[in-house]
Parts: C-alpha cells; sequence; structure tokens
C-alpha cells in the first residue's frame, strides 16, 4: 500500500510540474518567463460606434492564481492581432485546476467605418464598424513594418474607474510618435500584476522608410482587462499615474465624474455671428445610467472649454456595464469670424474656422 501511494504522489508531482515544463519551449524575454496562452473556446467580435468588444469563453493555461497576465493588441489597417497569455517562471508548480474565463475584451483604440479582422490566440471573427456605405479602403502600403518598434513618447496618462466593485478602469493616453510617420502599425500591451499594470506602446516601424520630419501627436483610450480592487497603479512606458480609488471623491460628498469622450462633432449655423452645437459621444464612468450629467463650460476669447461630468453620490452601487452617452452642446456666446479651439474633457477638437471663406 505504501509503495502504491509513494508512485500516486511522484505521478501526481509529475502532472502539477508537466505546465510550466511543457512551456519552456515558449520562453519569452521578459526574465526567463514562460509565456502561455489562453485556451479560446468561442470568440464572437462586435462594435459599438467606432469601438470594437470581444465576447469571449476561454480556460486559463494554468491553475495558478496571481501570476502575470499579458494582453498585447496590434493594429496593422484592417486587421488586429491580439495576444493573451499567462506568464509563469520556469519549473513553476501549478495546482491541476481547470479556470474558466466568460467575459469581454475591449480592443483599445477607435477605428474608422470598415469590416475588420480580429484574431485572438490564433481564433479569428470579423467586424463591421459604422456604416459600410462610408467606408474608405486603407492605402497600399509601400514597405512592410517589419520593426523596428518604436516607443511612443508618452506625455500624461490620465485614467477613470468606475464605482463598481470590482472596477473597470479606462487609460487615457497622449503622446508623440516616434517618427513622422502615421500609418505604421501600433502595438499596445498591458501587463497585469496583481494591483500593478504595466501599459506599453510601440509604433512597428520599417528600415527603410522615409518619414517627415514633423511632430505627430497620439492619443488612445485603453480599456485594462479584468476588474481591479483595490485600483491599480498605472504606468505608460515609464510615465506613472497612481489612479486614485473610485475618482477621488471626498467623504459625504457627492464625487463629480468625468465623462470618457471618444468623438465631437461641431455644427454651426449661417448666421452671423454664428451659433454652434457640439454633439458629444463617450461613456459613462459608471455603470449606472440614471445619475445627473452636468455641463459647464468657458470661454477665454477663441479657447472654449466644456466639462461634462456624472454626479455620483458617495457608496453609490454600479455595474461595470460600458453605458454610451451622447450630449448636444449649445455653447454660450456668440462666434464672430475667426479660428477656435474648443476642448470637451481633454479631447481636443479639430480647430474650427469661422468666416474663412
Amino acid at each position: 500500500m505504501f509503495r502504491k501511494m509513494l508512485v500516486f504522489a511522484v505521478v501526481l508531482f509529475g502532472l502539477v510540474v508537466s505546465q510550466a515544463a511543457f512551456a519552456q519551449e515558449a520562453t519569452s524575454e521578459a526574465g526567463g518567463a514562460n509565456a502561455l496562452p489562453f485556451n479560446i473556446e468561442s470568440m464572437t467580435a462586435s462594435s459599438i460606434d467606432s469601438n470594437i468588444m470581444l465576447d469571449v469563453v476561454a480556460t486559463w493555461p494554468t491553475g495558478c492564481e496571481g501570476l502575470p497576465v499579458v494582453l498585447t493588441q496590434t493594429v496593422d489597417q484592417d486587421r488586429i492581432t491580439v495576444e493573451w497569455v499567462q506568464e509563469v517562471e520556469p519549473l513553476q508548480a501549478c495546482p491541476m485546476v481547470l479556470r474558466f474565463f466568460e467575459g469581454q475584451i475591449l480592443i483599445a483604440g477607435e477605428f474608422a467605418p470598415g469590416l475588420y479582422t480580429v484574431d485572438l490566440n490564433g481564433t479569428t471573427a470579423q467586424v463591421q464598424v459604422g456604416d459600410p456605405s462610408q467606408a474608405t479602403p486603407f492605402p497600399e502600403v509601400a514597405i512592410p513594418a517589419t520593426g523596428p518598434a518604436m516607443p511612443i513618447q508618452v506625455e500624461e496618462v490620465f485614467s477613470i474607474a468606475t464605482m463598481s466593485i470590482p472596477a473597470q478602469v479606462r487609460v487615457t493616453v497622449t503622446g508623440t510618435l516616434p517618427t513622422g510617420c502615421s500609418g505604421f502599425p501600433i502595438e499596445i500591451s498591458q501587463r497585469i500584476v496583481g494591483d500593478t499594470v504595466d501599459i506599453s506602446i510601440n509604433q512597428i516601424t520599417a528600415e527603410n522608410a522615409i518619414c517627415p520630419a514633423m511632430i505627430v501627436p497620439y492619443q488612445v483610450l485603453i480599456p485594462l482587462w479584468g476588474g481591479y480592487d483595490p485600483i491599480p497603479t498605472i504606468t505608460a512606458n515609464g510615465v506613472a499615474e497612481s489612479v486614485a480609488g473610485n475618482g477621488g471623491g471626498q467623504a459625504g460628498a457627492e464625487t463629480r465624474m468625468p465623462i470618457m469622450v471618444e468623438s465631437v462633432m461641431p455644427l454651426t449655423t449661417r448666421s452671423i455671428p454664428a451659433q454652434v452645437v457640439l454633439i458629444v459621444n463617450g461613456t459613462l464612468p459608471t455603470g449606472c445610467d440614471d445619475l445627473p450629467v452636468e455641463v459647464t463650460q468657458s470661454r477665454d476669447g477663441a479657447n472654449v472649454t466644456v466639462e461634462i461630468v456624472q454626479i455620483v453620490p458617495e457608496n453609490q452601487i454600479c455595474t461595470m456595464a460600458i453605458v454610451p452617452y451622447e450630449e448636444h452642446v449649445r455653447l454660450d456666446g456668440e462666434f464672430w469670424n475667426d479660428t477656435f479651439l474648443i476642448t470637451v474633457n481633454g479631447f481636443e477638437v479639430e480647430p474650427l474656422a469661422l468666416g474663412a471663406q
């Protein structure tokens, strides 16, 4: 009997470490850790406005909890490649537990109307964004982007967390491209370790490419994978931001949480002076769609600033749903011949030139 138990224990130990030992063939460059892909059971892709989301059913590559998870997406014209892995040290012992995941993965960035192909760990799906009649073909690639990968110059990292527990976090990163070429693929990776998220954003360039000597602004909205409690500490290309809880509300007071703005379309009348209305689209900072929204605006000459916030009571419980938001904001005052610079919650609208003709 003792001999049988000993054999069983040896076999069980071998099964426990077999996943990590097998993974040594897929060793990543980061500290010798093994990158084990999530096993995708099913995936469907859908779009809301200019955003793409994936509904995924998968199993974790190991039974270990608390190990780093890395989600990397590369957008190359109409093809989106997503790699989703768990990092495991060589000979890491993990329990033989089958862990399931069923939820959503939100693709970072906004997408022009068109038909896109999404590849998640080898499983593909197609998704139509916007009106097919408004789709324009992507330009032909003269030089394939094969590297090197050059980091985005990050200037600011701003994040918003929902009031739910666990919270969903979305990060806005602004900066400039490393080259004057704006058509190269962008690779965005988020590495999640406990309550720390390290984001890296690179432009995949080409060795023989000739780019203009110009500064190209860059901004992206990155929905972090998973839920967080507590809110994580976030870095993007080495630029850090420590997120303050659920929006930094004061005890016993309401919290004013800014709307996450995705697009702004200005409309003007033909009158002199003109009147201006902004059509603002985005998402609410919480899953509560019945809380009041406050719009304020200020003007300094040709500079117009609009702030749109949702007023959230202390201890308010909201779902983790992403709630679309649209607002028509009529700007105060009269607009004579000039070029106006308009920002809405930090989102910069293209300069509005009136009377230029």
